[in-house]
């Protein structure tokens, strides 16, 4: 259920479409906590890593059931859960080869029929994505697939449970745009292989770049026509999901919500101000005005500060209802790239 938020400024409120706060800042802890595999240099730094993701889960009430590192590109994604919820989750960029898959946006047209095949998705042929995202899934997919397959073979339904678990797909810029193709194709695995085992499916990204083309944006709202089930979360101060510019022919999935517009403008990360509760509505993708990719106060480090997942999680808590159960935050980790 979409809980109440209370505002606590005149004028706050959540938006009416079934975005969930409870579930959107859990989702953006857990894309804090992925940021621990940043400290990853050899196969011999995981087992540090793994108890620093267990503890930041731990608050959360969630078991971790798999990581997943991609050497190639230097992907990481992880599998957590409870006995309702399995979140899958996708870091952002934080490396140099990671700038490399960032800046690798011209399509290629043999990948896309060589996903759409091997992912039995079936996308249009006039649909394009960003080739750097599409090879960073692809170097995940395999155990990721796997191991929500067994996930889902295994949950056995209950009386008390009443229903099928509940899947969720998050991340945070980069990590957002790689989990926009995850759902697609976790959707059709899904469908195929266990029908009626999901209770929901949900994709809740944060500071995400552009992923595809319009006809993508078309698919990805055919593929999830209902409202709740996608909200791309961007800071009014954060350029990265301007990236790439819509001239360039990308755009965004209806879904867009902003964060951070006040009465008196674009709010820097946790500046205090009245929250606009246009601001607070279900949208599409709005292009790049100068206003928008115009960083607050002309300050350049504005944009580095609000892409950072902590100055979503603090926007998040202002709409949290008072009586919410307390977040850590001990995994928010500051992301460099896109």
């Amino acid at each position: 259920a979409v809980p109440s938020v209370h505002a606590q400024e005149a004028g706050t409120r959540a938006p009416k479409e079934g975005f969930d706060v409870h579930l959107s800042t859990t989702c953006g802890e857990l894309s804090g906590i992925a940021y621990h595999s940043a400290d990853r240099h050899t196969p011999a730094d995981e087992a540090g890593i793994t108890e620093r993701v267990l503890s930041g889960l731990a608050p959360l009430g969630l078991s971790l059931v798999r990581e997943v590192y991609d050497d190639a590109q230097d992907g990481y994604a992880m599998i957590v859960r409870n006995s309702t919820d399995v979140f899958v989750v996708f870091r952002g960029s934080c490396n140099l080869k990671n700038l490399f898959t960032d800046l690798a946006y011209k399509p290629d047209p043999a990948a896309m029929r060589r996903f759409s095949e091997e992912a039995g998705v079936g996308l249009p042929e006039d649909v394009h994505v960003h080739r750097g995202f599409l090879e960073a899934w692809r170097g995940l997919r395999g155990p990721i697939l796997e191991e929500v397959d067994e996930i889902l073979s295994q949950h056995v339904l209950s009386s008390e449970q009443g229903s099928g678990l509940a899947l969720h797909v998050t991340g945070h810029s980069m990590g957002g745009a790689v989990g926009l193709l995850a759902s697609l194709e976790l959707a059709q695995h899904a469908r195929s292989r266990h029908n009626g085992r999901l209770r929901a499916h949900k994709t809740y990204t944060f500071a995400a770049p552009r992923l595809g083309n319009a006809a993508f944006a078309r698919f990805f709202r055919s593929s999830f026509p209902r409202s709740a089930d996608h909200w791309a979360m961007q800071f009014v101060s954060d350029a990265v999901p301007h990236l790439p510019f819509a001239a360039w022919g990308f755009e965004h999935p209806e879904g867009v919500l902003r964060l951070g517009e006040t009465t008196t403008g674009g709010a820097a990360c946790g500046e205090v101000g009245r929250a606009r509760p246009e601001a607070l509505q279900r949208a599409r993708d709005r292009g790049d005005s100068v206003d928008m990719l115009r960083p607050r106060a002309g300050k350049i480090m504005d944009w580095v500060s609000s892409h950072d997942i902590q100055c979503y999680l603090w926007e998040l808590r202002r709409l949290s209802p008072p009586d919410a159960p307390p977040q850590s935050h001990r995994g928010a980790h500051l992301d460099w790239g896109v």
